[in-house]
């Protein structure tokens, strides 16, 4: 990379080289870690700087989609030492992205637990902060607007509700590292036990579906009508083999036969069975050709 601009290099190795917006949003950052951040953030990879530059301009143009596992390998790194050097960058720079749960669950595709999340966030924070004294609350309240724990109970609840979601997205959704998110997810599960149990069995309970019989109920359909007791008792005559002579009969019955034509030749007898020679441009045709035959021997005669 001698001689190259390491942001080039790396945004052509990242299949990104053709975004030029990105390219100068990196240059900016790359400036900002330069000046902002501890050069030993960057010590545990060759290329941690460039590359975190990249990733902070690519989320700062509202990309979420981004490959930590590439961007690790580019580094030079482990993917938990590059989490952490980014989640430390974002520090020193003071970026704290704004979220809310209904941008996280819209983000996630899953806006019809909105209420759930949100009443697991009361349920959390009123566990949570319950039994702290009033200096450790105000902590504890600052740290809990930190967006990673807002993305802990996305996941939590998601999971309580059966939902497939994965912590990827919320790492990047949230800007944190993915220890982080991790240990954030193990406290809500342990303080907020009984209201993610509450919400495992009310997903249960709508899982289910009601169990049916064979039997149809009478009034669900308009075209059911109600049998009396008289009625059920009446019994079919016959038995099952009357049945099926009576059918037998029935089918033996031929239908009025129809006229038999033979067949015959001509477009016109294709189409509705008639004799052509029975039309009148049959009977035109052979006028005229008798007349053309007399014309012709008469001519024949005089010539003669």
């Amino acid at each position: 990379m001698a001689g190259q601009n390491p942001i080039a290099h790396c945004l052509e190795r990242l299949f990104l080289a053709d975004d030029t917006v990105l390219a100068e949003k990196a240059e900016h950052f790359q400036g900002l870690c330069s000046t902002r951040v501890p050069s030993k953030v960057f010590g545990k990879g060759p290329n941690s700087k460039p590359v975190i530059s990249i990733h902070l301009a690519y989320e700062n143009l509202g990309r979420h989609d981004w490959d930590s596992k590439l961007a690790a390998e580019l580094a030079g790194c482990k993917p938990a030492v590059y989490d952490t050097a980014v989640s430390l960058t974002r520090k020193h720079l003071g970026i704290v992205p704004v979220v809310s749960f209904e941008s996280l669950t819209v983000a996630l595709g899953c806006t019809t637990m909105i209420k759930q999340v949100e009443s697991l966030w009361d349920s959390f924070q009123e566990s949570y902060l319950g039994n702290l004294s009033v200096a450790k609350k105000l902590s504890a309240k600052e740290e809990l607007s930190q967006p990673v724990w807002k993305g802990a109970i996305v996941y939590a609840c998601a999971k309580a509700l059966g939902e497939s979601v994965t912590k990827a997205p919320l790492q990047s959704l949230c800007s944190c590292s993915l220890p982080e998110l991790t240990k954030c997810i193990k406290v809500v599960t342990d303080v907020a036990k009984k209201a993610i149990e509450e919400l495992k069995s009310q997903s249960t309970k709508a899982s289910r579906t009601p169990r049916t019989t064979g039997k149809r109920r009478i009034g669900e359909d308009e075209d059911v009508v109600e049998e009396t007791p008289a009625a059920k008792k009446v019994k079919m005559p016959g038995t099952k083999k009357a049945l099926f002579g009576r059918l037998k009969r029935t089918d033996s019955k031929q239908a009025p036969a129809t006229k038999e034509y033979k067949p015959i030749s001509g477009i016109v007898s294709m189409i509705n069975r008639q004799d052509y020679r029975q039309t009148r441009r049959y009977r035109d045709y052979i006028q005229w050709k008798d007349s053309l035959i007399a014309r012709l021997s008469n001519s024949t005669t005089t010539i003669e």
